[in-house]
């Protein structure tokens, strides 16, 4: 879903060209750890984040809906529902982190 957003799709495909297997491996190593507390993940996400110069605080309200309708295709509502939750925690502390301010989730 993320490749074929005109939003954030583009902010993407500059930097991983195409290549989504590293970049999926990380990002599963990254939830893994997030929600299953497993170890492995050795990134810092705010960092990375910092380093996207097109990024903006609606970068994360955007990816954080893609998110929540894949958990929802996925899971029963319940299970979605918390894992949104905890992508929301996420989303916010990473809009935070780079820009001083969670993005306006109103």
């Amino acid at each position: 879903k993320v490749d074929l957003d005109p939003e954030l799709g583009p902010i993407f495909h500059r930097r991983i060209h195409g290549e989504w297997g590293p970049h999926l491996d990380t990002m599963v190593r990254f939830w893994s750890a997030v929600l299953l507390r497993e170890p492995g993940y050795q990134g810092q996400p705010p960092v990375a984040h910092r380093a996207i110069e097109e990024l903006t605080p609606a970068h994360f309200g955007r990816w954080l809906a893609l998110f929540r309708e894949t958990m929802h295709e996925i899971f029963q509502p319940s299970v979605a529902e918390q894992l949104a939750l905890r992508a929301t925690g996420i989303a916010k502390m990473l809009s935070t982190a780079v820009f001083g301010r969670p993005w306006d989730a109103a």
